[in-house]
């Protein structure tokens, strides 16, 4: 089981969802703990351990520390504002 750190940067993300969908992605961040890598993940280009995984219009954006068994979330934006 892995643990779940949220970024400062990600809980503003968090907290400026409407609740419904705040719901669905603390959801999919819980599965996180039992599966770090999820049905439809995506290793991000040019990163060593970062992915990111798709919750209807958001991209909830992760890195994984493998040894320390740590998923640290950074960002959770809207697809279009997600990888600038």
């Amino acid at each position: 089981m892995y643990k779940v750190r949220i970024k400062k940067s990600a809980n503003k993300d968090l907290d400026a969802l409407d609740d419904k969908m705040y719901i669905r992605i603390d959801r999919n961040i819980q599965r996180l703990r039992n599966d770090p890598f999820p049905r439809g993940v995506k290793k991000l280009t040019g990163e060593e351990n970062r992915y990111r995984i798709r919750v209807g219009k958001y991209r909830i954006l992760y890195e994984i520390d493998q040894k320390d068994k740590t998923i640290v979330i950074y960002r959770i934006k809207l697809r279009k504002t997600a990888y600038t």
